[in-house]
């Protein structure tokens, strides 16, 4: 799929280069900005309501981060009620002796295939992955959404500690134990991301060559090199390690705030999301361990564009985090893929509005199940 793509009005060019205020350890640079008034490219698919933005870029990855102001509301929780009337049963899988909980959401009949699923920076299982795993099951899938270790319900320490790289080998070890359920036995497993997740997935995939397809829901996905990490950053998450190590105790910092501070997400929609019962579920905990900065600054997702060997969805928006670095990352897979880029509000409108995640869900369906069927036939 392809959006028709029409012209792009740069009104944002005089900020290019302005400094950014509040990044941890000094400030970053504007980059990638352009119109977010609905000049973007548009789609013959389209999504939620339009919305503005203004520039921030990505705190955690070291880049600008956008705030983003919205001119639509979140979906209500009538609107987003089929997303998660599947009931799911508990899925449970160790790794690192570690005990990981997830919820598995099962069809109505056999199962086409098996998605695993990965969410948003801090996210739980019951928030955006858990959405898209149920829209799948409702599509004809079994599909797990799980509690990374050091998250929600999952055991592991120091608690809340965001590590891509571990993040991908928790996927690793729920695709080990999905294929030795016997309910499972010869199905395909394939892999959906959303944000953060996209880009932690894609290294996952491109790892693990059991996953046989991949799709990412407005991913970020970080070049470490074109956007290396700010020492300052990568210093305050070691200090942070090194006094844990010492004295046991982990640092944490906000995940979101209605000030947008010394936070993870700078991002006033994300504080509406994760700040409020919009999506602060009871198993969610809003903190973010400051050693995590040693992992996110410099993660390079960019990288495993090239690695990929399986069939590939990209599906982000204008008005998502960082549309250069998924419209980047697109053109450096060499393996089959496809995009389409929907007409959302912002970034965290993908994780509650079934105005986006019907179509992306309605997309990732249409090729894992081409997948399932190109792999049963050899």
């Amino acid at each position: 799929m392809r959006a028709v793509e029409q012209g792009v009005d740069q009104q944002d060019a005089p900020l290019r280069g302005q400094p950014l205020q509040g990044l941890p350890g000094g400030a970053g640079l504007l980059e990638h900005v352009g119109d977010h008034r609905g000049h973007g490219r548009r789609l013959r698919l389209e999504g939620g309501p339009k919305g503005t933005v203004k520039c921030l870029l990505p705190r955690v990855f070291g880049a600008a981060y956008r705030r983003l102001h919205r001119s639509g509301g979140p979906a209500t929780p009538t609107e987003l009620e089929h997303d998660m009337t599947a009931n799911p049963v508990e899925f449970v899988f160790t790794r690192d002796g570690n005990r990981l909980v997830g919820d598995l959401y099962l069809p109505a009949g056999d199962p086409v295939g098996v998605v695993v699923t990965t969410g948003p920076l801090t996210s739980v299982k019951e928030q955006a992955a858990g959405v898209y795993a149920a829209a799948l099951a409702r599509r004809g899938f079994a599909a797990l959404a799980f509690d990374h270790t050091g998250f929600g319900a999952s055991e592991g320490t120091p608690r809340q500690l965001e590590d891509p790289l571990g993040k991908a080998a928790d996927i690793e070890a729920a695709v080990t134990a999905l294929l030795a359920d016997s309910r499972f036995a010869g199905r395909t497993v394939v892999a959906l991301g959303v944000c953060a997740g996209g880009g932690y997935m894609a290294r996952a995939v491109a790892d693990d060559p059991r996953i046989r397809a991949f799709a990412g829901v407005a991913g970020v996905y970080p070049d470490g090199t074109a956007s290396p990490a700010d020492p300052a950053v990568v210093e305050r998450g070691r200090r942070a390690r090194e006094r844990r190590l010492k004295d046991g105790v982990v640092e944490t910092i906000p995940a979101v705030a209605t000030d947008n501070g010394d936070v993870a997400m700078p991002l006033t929609e994300a504080f509406e999301y994760y700040g409020t019962a919009r999506g602060a579920v009871p198993n969610y905990t809003n903190a973010f361990a400051v050693e995590s900065f040693e992992h996110t600054a410099g993660f390079d997702a960019y990288r495993a564009a090239a690695r990929l060997t399986v069939p590939f969805l990209l599906v982000h928006s204008e008005h998502a985090l960082v549309p250069p670095w998924a419209r980047a990352f697109y053109a450096a897979v060499t393996a089959e893929k496809s995009e389409l880029w929907l007409d959302s509000a912002g970034q965290i409108d993908f994780y509650d509005d079934p105005r986006l995640i019907d179509p992306a869900a309605d997309a990732a369906a249409a090729l894992f199940t081409t997948v399932v069927a190109e792999t049963a036939r050899g």
